[in-house]
C-alpha cells in the first residue's frame, strides 16, 4: 500500500510528492500605484500564505485567475477561503503572465502574474491582498496582510485618479538531488531514482 501524500506548514508548504520527493511552494505579492503611467508608491515583497485551497488546486485548473484586495486586518490563515474584508477585484482580465528558473541556491522556478486595474477603479485604502480563481470573494488561493519594508502589517491607499497594478510570484522549490528508492510491483522490488 503506498503511503498518502503528507502536507507540512513550514516557511515554505510542501507537499510530499510519491513518498520519494517533496516541492516546496511560496508566494510573493508586490503592489503599487500608478499616476500617468508612473509609480507613485509600492509596497513589495508581501509574503503570502498559501491557503488550503490553493494547495489542493494545484494541477486541476486556473490557480491564480483575479487579484482581490480588502480592508481586514486578522491573520491569514490556512482554512481561509475569502479576503476577511472583501473590497474590489482588481479588474476582470487575465494576468499578464512571466516565468523563468533562479538557479540559487535555493533553485526555484517562478511565475510572476500581474494585474493593472483601470483608473479609479480600485480607489480606497487597502490593507489585505488575495489570489482567487473568480472575480468575486471566496475560492481563495493566498492570502496576506499588506506590511511595510519591515514586514509589520500597513495600510495602501489608492486614489481616485490612480491605478492599481499587483503582481504576484508563484515559486516552486524542486528537489534537485537523485532520491534513490525501492518500488514493489506484484511482489518484485525495484530499485528507481527520482529526479526532477
Amino acid at each position: 500500500m503506498s503511503k498518502p501524500p503528507t502536507f507540512y506548514i513550514n516557511r515554505n508548504r510542501y507537499i510530499e510528492l510519491n513518498s520519494h520527493m517533496s516541492v516546496g511552494f511560496e508566494g510573493y505579492f508586490y503592489g503599487r500605484a500608478l499616476k500617468d503611467g508612473k509609480v507613485v508608491r509600492e509596497f513589495g515583497a508581501s509574503k503570502n500564505l498559501i491557503t488550503n485551497l490553493g494547495l489542493d488546486s494545484i494541477g486541476t485548473g486556473p490557480l491564480f485567475a483575479r487579484m482581490h484586495l480588502g480592508t481586514g486586518t486578522s491573520a491569514p490563515l490556512v482554512t481561509d477561503t475569502a479576503l476577511t474584508n472583501f473590497g474590489v477585484n482588481v479588474t476582470l482580465a487575465n494576468p499578464s503572465s512571466t516565468s523563468g528558473i533562479d538557479a540559487g541556491p535555493p533553485t526555484y522556478g517562478w511565475n510572476r502574474m500581474t494585474w493593472t486595474s483601470d483608473v479609479g477603479a480600485v480607489t480606497g485604502v487597502w490593507t489585505e491582498i488575495g489570489i482567487s480563481s473568480q472575480n468575486t470573494n471566496g475560492n481563495l488561493r493566498s492570502h496576506a496582510l499588506i506590511v511595510d519594508g519591515g514586514g509589520s502589517p500597513t495600510s495602501f491607499p489608492v486614489l481616485a485618479d490612480e491605478q492599481f497594478q499587483g503582481t504576484y510570484e508563484f515559486r516552486v522549490y524542486p528537489s534537485i538531488v537523485d532520491v534513490p528508492a525501492s518500488v514493489n510491483l506484484s511482489g518484485t522490488p525495484y530499485d528507481t531514482i527520482t529526479r526532477a
